[in-house]
């Protein structure tokens, strides 16, 4: 009966300290996989002959990826490098690297042109 009251006697005591929730842990200001030292992909559509939009402004280092809805084909040509031709569904992603303004068209349909602007 002793052992019993022992732990009986154990077992209410009451502790009057103030609960204390955990710190919170710190936040660094970009996550990993985010923040500016990760590429930025972009996204312009090519349909009814035009690139939509016709202009886009990123930051270097990011891409773009242009993809044609058009049932004609079409290409992304830039003073110096040019896609494959693309059919239906097709798609050209280019990094741009390097700050300034890059215009650019459909080699097929020159009427068709677009503008990179890189910061």
């Amino acid at each position: 009966m002793a052992i019993i009251s022992l732990l009986a006697a154990g077992c209410s005591q009451y502790n009057a300290q103030p609960y204390t929730a955990p710190s919170a842990p710190a936040v660094s200001e970009a996550a990993p996989g985010t923040g500016s030292t990760e590429a930025e992909t972009n996204a312009v559509t090519i349909s009814s002959f035009a690139f939509n939009p016709q202009e886009i402004t990123i930051k270097a280092g990011g891409s773009i990826t242009w993809t044609n809805l058009d049932s004609a084909p079409h290409t992304v040509k830039f003073e110096g490098f040019e896609s494959e031709r693309m059919g239906n569904g097709g798609r050209y992603e280019h990094a741009f690297m390097e700050p300034g303004e890059y215009d650019y068209i459909c080699s097929i349909h020159p009427s068709m042109k677009g503008k990179v602007i890189v910061q």
